[in-house]
Order: C-alpha cells, then structure tokens, then sequence
C-alpha cells in the first residue's frame, strides 16, 4: 500500500477554491483545475510507502514490478487509467477523443514524421485511445454528443438577429439548409463542418449576433452561446454548441465520453475517470492548438441521448460505474459506515481517494487510514482489500473489478 502526494494543473479555466477545500490547503488565489492521482508519466503522483520506505514517482513503482503492481489482468506493463478531480471554473475546449486503432495508427504516422512530442501541434502523444467518464460532486454542466439537427434548427431560425455582413449571411443560410437535410447524421456533419471550417469574416460577426440575441432567449442552449461567448467572443466552436445536448448533471450522476463524442465541459467539480492518454483533439474554445480536419475525422454525428451512465450496485452502501463498451477502468463510490466492512477481492490495482469522512483500508500487507482529500494507491499483489470507518471513498480498478 502507498500513500499518494499528487500534482494539481493550474490551467486558466480552473476553479480557486474548490480542489483546496478538498485537500484542506489554503488557496493561492491561482486557479486548480485538475488533480492528478496515478502514474501517467506528465504528472505521476508520490508514492510513499505506507510501511515506510523511499518514495517514489508511482509510474516508477509499476515499471518495477508489474507483474505485482498490476496483476493478471494487465494488457501493458503500465497503469492503464487515471483518477482526477476536475474543477471547471470556465468552460473547456470543444474536443473529442479518437478510438485505439485511430490513435495507434496516427502515433505511428506522427513518430515517423518525427513531429516532437512536445511540439504545440502534435495530436497523438501516445497510441491509446482516451474515453473518460466524470462523476459530479456539485451541479456539472456540459455540452456532449449530437443532438437532433432540427432542434439546433429551431433556435437559429427563431432568433432576432440584425442584419448581418453578407460573408455572415450565406453562412447561416447555409447552416439552415444543411440542419434540414432529412438524413440527420449526414445533417450534422455538414453543419459543423461548415462552421468549424468558415473564415473569420463569415463566423466571427455571426457568432456575436447570435449570442447578443440568445441573450434573451430562455432556453439552455441559447444561455450556454451565451456563456461561450462571453469567453471566447468570435468563435465558431460556440455555434457548433447549438448541436450538442445540454447535460446536467446533479451530485452523484455521472456521465460517459466514448471515442468521438464531441464535448465540452462548461462548470462545476467532479471525480473523473479515463484512460492513461494525452491524446485530445481540439476544434474550439481554446488557445491551444486546434485541428479542424483531425477533429472532423474521429467525430460520431449520430444524434444520440446526453451521455449518462447509471451505476450498477453490488450492495446498498456500492455504486459502480463501469463502462459497458470498454474495460479499462471502473469507478467504484463506496459509502462507508461505522461497525460495517466492505471487501474488495478482485487482484487488481486500485487507486483510493476518500472524498468525506475518515475510512480505513487493510491489505494482505498492511493499511492506511484516509481522511477527506486523502489519497492511496493499492497493487493487484495486495488483494483482497477491506473497508471500514464511516466516509465516502471512491476507487478506480480496471473494468470488471
């Protein structure tokens, strides 16, 4: 068992208080967007041996001995997901995550190019894919998947809108004419092709109109242009927003991000979950590098339901959210309670962040109590696992545990 010091991202769009309240720190003012807990090789966490011992960066605990850390179920000799807390103060970037053929096809291409993998504008630093799901502690706001073009439709046509620059105007006609293609799927990727691929000149003057008139429009999608252009005035990518559902999520809900499912995450705090890749393709809403092509290529245009994903309940006290179409990781949300013991056997790697209370977790090889922002990493060697104490832990494993 390892006690876990973790990194936390400052990146622009985090919140300044929320992941300092958590881990009981006093906030720098600066803003904390992510919390960091495993072993991707950007940011590994310490690892501190419970026992005592020298500590480590855990990605070089598991390059060790991963037969031990990692158990039989292992695909590679690395920890395949990674747990983070996620603060949005701002919205994120418009961004989807390619599939693991994709992903490992394009890394090929990109290391023969030799394009560096630090380079601003190389799209796949690693060959695996990324799908992601994110368990809301607070109200979560998002926009995910396609939604139904004629719903999109609606909105644009039924805005007061001034008159607008010609290049502005043949864009939104041309917007209203693909949105009302009868085939809904081919409906979507024209329209967001045709926004993320118009000029400066037809898409900045439209998107300030039609956020300035879904200023007054009670609608979420009209008040979520709104918000995006507040942030990223001119930007087609706050058009394309009117595609995608509105998702809502309350404390406790959970939703999941497959392999092209277009998203942007708009506010709140939440425990996420994916797989251990940097591979994040880019289309808006962003200072960072976009590619508009790539992005183009990985996306699903089926008009699908928002993205959330029920739990699956092994006790009464357990809620498991796992992924029915990928198996590298599970979120495990255990509600621990005093004089009960909860028993996890699975041989696989856990890492442990207890979101409330105090619990206590034994191994076969010893145990670490963990109080609220605590955190612990448990090898698939350890196993079985026990819980007990009275507090809200959250385990990620590998799918299946």
């Amino acid at each position: 068992m390892f006690v876990l010091d973790n990194r936390v991202q400052p990146y622009a769009w985090g919140t300044a208080h929320a992941i300092p309240e958590l881990l009981g720190t006093e906030p720098d003012g600066r803003p904390q967007a992510e919390l960091w807990i495993g072993a991707h090789p950007a940011a590994p966490s310490t690892a501190v041996p419970a026992a005592g011992g020298r500590a480590l960066p855990l990605d070089q605990v598991v390059a060790a001995d991963p037969a031990a850390v990692l158990g039989p179920h292992r695909r590679r000799d690395r920890l395949g997901f990674l747990l983070k807390v996620l603060s949005a103060g701002a919205p994120l970037s418009l961004q989807a995550h390619p599939d693991r053929a994709t992903a490992r096809r394009r890394h090929a291409e990109e290391e023969a190019a030799g394009v560096p993998l630090d380079a601003a504008h190389r799209l796949y630093r690693d060959d695996e894919h990324k799908p992601e799901l994110l368990y809301a502690l607070e109200p979560f706001a998002a926009v995910a998947g396609f939604r139904p073009p004629a719903a999109a439709r609606e909105l644009l046509a039924g805005l007061d809108l001034p008159e607008l620059p010609p290049a502005a105007a043949g864009l939104l006609a041309d917007l209203l004419a693909d949105l009302a293609g009868t085939d809904e799927t081919a409906a979507l990727r024209a329209a967001t092709a045709r926004l993320l691929e118009a000029g400066e000149e037809a898409a900045a003057p439209l998107t300030g109109a039609v956020a300035t008139a879904c200023r007054d429009v009670d609608d979420d999608s009209a008040r979520c242009v709104a918000l995006l252009a507040e942030h990223h005035p001119g930007d087609a990518g706050v058009l394309v927003s009117t595609l995608l559902n509105q998702v809502r999520l309350a404390p406790g809900e959970a939703l999941y991000l497959p392999a092209g499912n277009v998203h942007a995450y708009l506010s709140g705090t939440g425990v996420e979950l994916m797989a251990s890749s940097d591979n994040v393709l880019r289309g808006g809403l962003t200072p960072k590098h976009v590619d508009v092509p790539e992005l183009l290529r990985v996306l699903d245009f089926r008009v699908l339901p928002p993205p959330l994903l029920a739990p699956r309940r092994p006790s009464e006290r357990e809620a498991v959210f796992a992924p029915g179409d990928v198996d590298d990781f599970a979120l495990t949300v255990l509600d621990a309670r005093p004089g009960e013991t909860t028993a996890w056997e699975r041989a696989v790697p856990r890492s442990l962040l207890c979101l409330e209370g105090e619990v206590r977790v034994a191994s076969t090889t010893g145990e670490v109590v963990l109080a609220r922002g605590r955190s612990a990493f448990a090898t698939a060697a350890e196993h079985p696992l026990t819980v007990t104490g009275a507090g809200t832990l959250v385990a990620a494993s590998p799918g299946g545990a």
